[in-house]
């Protein structure tokens, strides 16, 4: 320490920070995103411009991804009734996978 200042510990950075992801969430989420997103957001979800879902943990990293696929928007329907908050979260596994 020099002067009153301490180093950024840059190992606990957001950008250095990776998501743990459980695999059998994953696989879950892949079957979800198969049936329900790849219609309309394409196998590695960068069909639709603007919204590339396989960036998502890049661009995002504090992601409330319950919160956007659980509201109505626009062109894209809600799906908290449809899908169940487990689902949600696998579904976000497997995005955050790609």
């Amino acid at each position: 320490m020099r002067h009153g200042i301490i180093p950024k510990d840059m190992s606990r950075s957001p950008e250095n920070i990776k998501r743990v992801l459980d695999a059998n969430s994953v696989v879950r989420g892949k079957k979800i995103y198969s049936k329900n997103c790849m219609s309309c957001h394409g196998q590695d979800g960068n069909m639709i411009d603007n919204v590339d879902l396989s960036n998502l943990s890049k661009e995002v990293p504090n992601f409330n991804f319950y919160l956007l696929v659980s509201r109505s928007k626009e062109s894209m329907p809600g799906w908290k009734s449809p899908l169940s908050k487990q689902d949600i979260k696998d579904l976000e596994s497997y995005l955050y996978s790609l």
